[in-house]
């Protein structure tokens, strides 16, 4: 994998390099909301290259996608707001505590079923918080000038 990384064409380099600057500069230019969902992107992204390198019988790419993907689920968890969330940050922490621990087991037993498992879970938490992205940026009727 690192040889083929590598030995890549120079108009795939560059097109890597380009790609790596649009989300670098994406992030910097997110709000809190858009930041979570540009997380959720990059922890499907790991869980799809995860699954491919299993598929492929690539140990080396698995343990790699699946440690990324292991920082991404923990940043996400230490984000919640205990105080602010209530009882959804509880169950979200529970939620990802759970998923880390089936990328565990992913990892350390080379099998599929966790990491699709996790990633249908992740998906539908992406969606659910993409789909409250107007309510999360619609202006408060306090704040209207009147």
């Amino acid at each position: 994998m690192l040889m083929e990384t590598a030995m890549a064409s120079p108009t795939m380099s560059a097109s890597l390099r380009q790609y790596q600057g649009t989300q670098a500069s994406a992030a910097t230019e997110a709000d809190g909301h858009g930041r979570i969902t540009l997380l959720y992107d990059g922890l499907l992204g790991r869980l799809a290259l995860a699954r491919r390198a299993i598929a492929a019988g690539d140990a080396a790419a698995r343990r790699e996608a699946v440690s990324r993907a292991l920082a991404i689920v923990d940043y996400l968890r230490v984000s919640l707001d205990p105080v602010a969330g209530g009882s959804l940050s509880a169950r979200l922490d529970a939620l990802y505590d759970y998923s880390m621990r089936r990328l565990c087991e992913a990892n350390a037993q080379g099998e599929d079923a966790p990491l699709a498992e996790v990633q249908q879970l992740m998906a539908g938490l992406r969606e659910a918080w993409v789909a409250i992205a107007p309510a999360a940026t619609a202006p408060r009727l306090g704040s209207l000038a009147a």
